[in-house]
């Protein structure tokens, strides 16, 4: 019984890797940029859901929606303003410019917050479900895999029925075949950057929810993201949601024997896939 608390913990603590990864992977898959920042981003949609519950009184599943604009908005105009000027730029430029921006985030972050560890406190924050006389399911964790489970289908849809989400995905797949049918790849670039740090933000959101929180967790997101990705593969919406979950599930049960393993044993996994199967587990085969 306590292996299958472990196995549930995992499951709902990777619902929240699911939510960073998928964005992530929207804006590496298009862009080809391996965002540094994400994972300040992620800090930021959690301390801006905790000034809205604190000072608005808005519920934290409550200010998703809001959250995502405005982290929208914000990706929308760093990417306008800043990466859009380096589009030709190489790999290490693009790296080095979202390094730096991730370093103005966390600092500017630790001005304004200061360095304190805090934390979402609902009245429903410490409340569960039965299930047997064994084990609990935490009602926040379940709701944010929920909400990670939701995001991932709403994107795929978006993807795949829209006129734009066709654009995105003509783009992902060939720069300049896109371009010659009339797609604006600024604007493209722009919008994607938008989404994929409006969803970094809810990630924060569902992440203050279930743990504490200062301006230094985003380099160790940013990793955790990177590691989902290589265990999804890019360029699968699900394969990032089955990357999370499979990270969360071996970080808990690792966890049951030292908490210092959890770590480690993902590594070790991360280093194996992309040495057996640098696609990713739910990666798709390259076309012949």
């Amino acid at each position: 019984m306590v292996y299958l608390q472990d196995l549930i913990n995992g499951i709902l603590h990777g619902g929240i890797y699911a939510l960073g990864a998928l964005s992530f992977a929207l804006i590496w898959g298009v862009m080809n940029i391996i965002n540094l920042a994400h994972g300040s981003f992620i800090m930021l949609g959690a301390y801006t859901t905790l000034l809205l519950f604190k000072y608005l009184h808005v519920d934290p599943f409550i200010s998703i929606p809001i959250v995502f604009v405005i982290f929208f908005i914000l990706g929308y105009f760093i990417q306008k303003g800043v990466l859009n000027r380096m589009l030709k730029a190489s790999m290490l430029m693009t790296l080095l410019i979202t390094f730096g921006i991730d370093y103005v985030l966390t600092n500017g972050a630790r001005l304004i917050f200061t360095a304190d560890t805090q934390g979402i406190t609902t009245s429903y924050s410490g409340y569960s479900f039965a299930l047997g006389n064994f084990i609990r399911l935490p009602l926040v964790k379940f709701s944010a895999l929920l909400v990670a489970i939701l995001l991932a289908f709403l994107l795929n849809l978006f993807m795949n029925r829209t006129k734009l989400g066709h654009q995105i995905t003509a783009t992902s797949q060939d720069h300049e075949a896109a371009q010659l049918y009339g797609v604006n790849l600024k604007t493209i670039y722009a919008i994607v950057f938008g989404i994929g740090i409006g969803l970094a933000g809810v990630a924060g959101a569902m992440y203050g929810t279930m743990f504490p929180f200062n301006p230094s967790i985003g380099s160790g997101l940013t990793i955790k993201t990177f590691i989902v990705i290589v265990l999804g593969g890019l360029g699968n919406m699900y394969g990032a949601l089955f990357g999370g979950l499979l990270l969360g599930i071996v970080e808990a049960i690792a966890s049951h024997f030292n908490a210092g393993y959890a770590d480690v044993v993902s590594f070790i996994i991360f280093v194996l896939v992309l040495i057996i199967r640098p696609r990713g587990i739910a990666g798709k085969e390259s076309a012949a």
